[in-house]
């Protein structure tokens, strides 16, 4: 089956996405490690970044999806299927 040059890659897909989203890719990575129910030291130890830097992603995550709480959050990336 020969692909058309109209269909999106899956990872073309996958930066649509994200800049329909507006959020930036640590951003996006941070939300699927929330999705997935990791606590804010998880994230940090998986990501390699402090605990504070975890929290800033976060704010910025609430702000740009217009949530208030993380579970929130996790459902309106899953609507806009990013995660």
């Amino acid at each position: 089956m020969a692909h058309s040059p109209y269909t999106l890659s899956p990872q073309t897909d996958q930066v649509q996405r994200t800049k329909k989203s507006n959020l930036t890719e640590q951003e996006l990575k941070v939300l699927t490690f929330m999705a997935d129910g990791y606590s804010n030291t998880q994230i940090a130890e998986s990501l390699f970044i402090s605990e504070n830097t975890v929290k800033t992603h976060i704010s910025r995550i609430f702000a740009k999806l217009e949530a208030k709480r993380r579970t929130e959050a996790v459902k309106i990336g899953r609507d806009l299927k990013i995660i």
